[in-house]
């Protein structure tokens, strides 16, 4: 019987009266269809209170699906005995108060009794479940494609990094990029020719408000900036060069901004490092000329002959005859007269065996580097004696090359030529000294002495900025090594080039003591305040006299 027996009930039979009736409740106890609806939808508290309980089993309009709700029991019903149908019936009570749509059942379920307190659960119907199911399966696909994709695309980028072109390729690529912006680069490029910057006119702007030093520290640091940022750049390109060389001459046109702020600031740099020109000392010009020396001391010029007297009447007897001779003071050179006049003269006052006895040929021009010319008389060497290290800039300015090459004195020679050096050279080594340090400065020695004794021009992996600092530091060396002004002498051959590099190899070269001293000095003879001052002596050569004395 339907009523005994809930598992046989239907939905027809529970919006229909069959049930009320054979539960023996007489038609005015039956609850309206209409009110059972209404108070299903209805969520006021009074109707959340009377929420269901137990588990719930949804069955269908066929009666033949199952289908579990979430955090809902979902224990098997069992058959209920009498008395709990009974119980069951007169529960039926309470849902008066609540309705279900006939063709929306799921109101049923809406609410669910939870420790504590009664909570509201909106179900979606089948139809929704099984489109989230398709939904659920369908992303589970989509993202299975995303993984392969963004799989292939890092395959793809990969393959994009790899390159046909070797690194040492790309070095020198780069390299030839950096050589052309570079000799590209000229003073004021870009700028109108208003605003053009004009090298005396800053310079002596600067020194009259006494911030000549701090612009050049300011640029010296604007110098060290952009070459930091160069060789980042050069970095950059070697980690990721493209795939063809085309690729990597396009990267390096990147490159050409950051040369040309280098080269402006070293530019400026220079001018702004520039000392005020003092009696002595080489003239500074500042418009990028060759520097003019003004050392009177040592004339280097053709040879000149002096005519010793032996016998020829004194002078004031050639006054009283009218033979007196007007010379100019200062360059010793005849005045108002012609050189027939001069000759006439002297012959007229003494025999011709006597003048050609007396006169003595004294050479003024500088003499090889190596050894001395046998043509003239040979004399004694000057023997300058220890510490050549605590030596002044007018001490060094009166060393004779010839002395110091027939001494072998080798430290002499490197202070001679760092004496003779241009400003920008001897600051370039002063930096070189004092940065880079010893190992890495012995290292680019060697590799530029086997360079030039290859007959090369230029290192593997050295920018070509770097290439004339690594050479006049070399040759400062290959002076020291040979004992000779060897920048403005002849050149080593290449057998001699080989020597030295074995004995560099074997660590016999003297190397170390070499940058030693070339440290040493830049910090007494060459220090900057030693450059202020040029014809001041050194601390070490003053000698103080005591009261005693």
């Amino acid at each position: 019987m339907p009523a005994s027996d809930p598992r046989l009930w239907t939905v027809d039979d529970l919006h229909t009266n069959a049930l009320y009736r054979d539960a023996g409740y007489p038609d005015t106890q039956i609850p309206d269809a209409m009110a059972l609806h209404t108070n299903s939808a209805d969520n006021s508290p009074s109707v959340r209170r009377t929420g269901i309980s137990e588990g719930v089993i949804i069955t269908d309009e066929a009666g033949n699906k199952r289908r579990n709700i979430t955090n809902l029991s979902t224990t098997p019903l069992s058959v209920l005995s009498g008395s709990q149908v009974s119980l069951n019936t007169a529960t039926s009570g309470l849902l008066r108060q609540v309705d279900s749509n006939v063709n929306d059942y799921s109101d049923l379920l809406k609410w669910q009794n939870i420790a504590g307190g009664d909570q509201i659960v909106d179900l979606p119907d089948e139809d929704e479940l099984e489109d989230e199911d398709d939904f659920g399966s369908m992303d589970v696909g989509e993202e299975d494609a995303q993984i392969h994709e963004g799989q292939h695309d890092d395959a793809v980028e990969e393959t994009n990094k790899r390159t046909n072109v070797s690194q040492d390729e790309i070095v020198r690529m780069i390299n030839e990029r950096i050589e052309f912006y570079t000799n590209a680069w000229v003073p004021n490029k870009g700028v109108p020719s208003k605003e053009r910057v004009d090298p005396k006119t800053v310079w002596n702007e600067a020194e009259a408000k006494g911030e000549r030093e701090r612009l050049a520290q300011h640029y010296e640091t604007e110098y060290d900036y952009f070459s930091q940022r160069l060789n980042k750049l050069c970095d950059e390109i070697i980690k990721d060069p493209g795939s063809n060389a085309k690729q990597v001459r396009q990267q390096c046109s990147n490159l050409e901004g950051t040369v040309d702020c280098m080269e402006l600031a070293a530019w400026l740099r220079d001018i702004y490092k520039l000392e005020p020109v003092h009696d002595g000392e080489e003239e500074h010009i500042l418009d990028d000329q060759p520097k003019l020396r003004q050392d009177t001391s040592n004339h280097r010029g053709e040879p000149t002959s002096e005519v010793i007297d032996l016998g020829s009447p004194s002078c004031s007897s050639v006054i009283e005859n009218g033979n007196a001779l007007s010379f100019d003071n200062d360059t010793g050179t005849v005045a108002n007269t012609t050189e027939d006049q001069f000759d006439n003269r002297v012959r007229s006052s003494m025999r011709d065996s006597v003048i050609a006895d007396s006169v003595e040929l004294v050479e003024y021009a500088q003499l090889g580097p190596f050894e001395p010319d046998g043509a003239f008389p040979t004399r004694t060497p000057v023997n300058h004696g220890d510490e050549p290290e605590s030596a002044s800039i007018a001490t060094v300015r009166r060393w004779r090359w010839e002395d110091l090459v027939e001494h072998l004195d080798r430290k002499r020679v490197v202070s001679k030529v760092i004496q003779e050096l241009k400003s920008n050279d001897r600051e370039m080594i002063r930096g070189r000294v004092q940065n880079i340090g010893k190992t890495s400065l012995i290292r680019e020695m060697r590799a530029c002495v086997n360079m030039l004794c290859k007959g090369e021009t230029k290192l593997q992996g050295v920018l070509p900025r770097d290439m004339p600092k690594i050479l006049t530091f070399t040759t400062l060396f290959l002076s020291w090594w040979f004992c000779c002004n060897y920048p403005k002498g002849p050149e080593a051959s290449s057998r001699d080039l080989g020597e030295l590099r074995n004995f560099m190899d074997d660590g016999t070269a003297e190397t170390g003591t070499f940058y030693n001293y070339v440290y040493t000095i830049m910090g007494t003879t060459f220090s900057e305040q030693a450059l202020r001052h040029p014809d001041q002596p050194s601390q070490a050569e003053i000698i103080e006299i005591s009261d005693d004395d």
